[in-house]
C-alpha cells in the first residue's frame, strides 16, 4: 500500500477552499485524468453530506470507473473519501482545511493500494505522478475562481 501526506498552505480561506473541494461534480472540469463523475446518491444530516459517486479516470491507455463514499463535514470542514469498488484494492484520502492568519491550511492525505492485474501495475507506476498534478489541479483552480 502506498500512501502520502501533505501539508499545504494556501491564500484562500478555509472556507473557500473546502467547498471547491467540496463540489465534487465539477472534478471533470479541472482534475487530471477525470474525464467524468455521476452522483449516485446524495443526503444530507444536519452539517453533513453524504455522497455516492462514480469517477471515470482516464491516463493514456488507462479507462478505469471507481465508486467512492465521501463524507462532507461543513462544520470542521473535513472531507473523507472511501472507495467501494473498481481497480484499487484501496484508494481512501481525507481532506482537513484550517485557517490561518493569511489564507489556511490544507492537510491531505491519501492511502492507495491497486488491485493486482495489468492496469493495478500501471497505476502503480503513474502514482507518484498522477498525485502531484492532482494536488496543484485544485490550487490552480483557486486561482482561476477566487482572483
Amino acid at each position: 500500500m502506498k500512501s502520502k501526506q501533505v501539508e499545504k498552505n494556501v491564500l484562500y480561506n478555509a472556507r473557500s477552499m473546502f467547498e471547491l473541494v467540496s463540489d465534487v461534480e465539477k472534478y471533470p472540469l479541472f482534475v487530471p485524468a477525470c474525464k467524468s463523475l455521476k452522483i449516485i446518491n446524495k443526503y444530507e444530516k444536519e452539517e453533513i453530506t453524504y455522497i455516492d459517486a462514480t469517477m471515470r479516470v482516464g491516463y493514456g491507455i488507462l479507462n478505469e470507473f471507481f465508486t467512492s463514499h465521501i463524507t462532507i463535514n461543513k462544520h470542521n470542514f473535513t472531507i473523507d473519501v472511501v472507495n467501494k469498488d473498481g481497480p484499487f484494492v484501496k484508494l481512501n484520502n481525507y481532506w482537513k482545511f484550517e485557517d490561518e492568519k493569511q489564507g489556511c491550511k490544507i492537510k491531505f492525505n491519501i492511502e492507495f493500494e491497486a488491485k493486482q492485474s495489468l492496469t493495478g501495475s500501471i497505476i502503480n507506476l503513474m502514482f507518484e505522478k498522477v498525485f502531484l498534478k492532482y494536488m496543484d489541479a485544485f490550487e490552480k483552480r483557486a486561482h482561476q475562481i477566487f482572483k
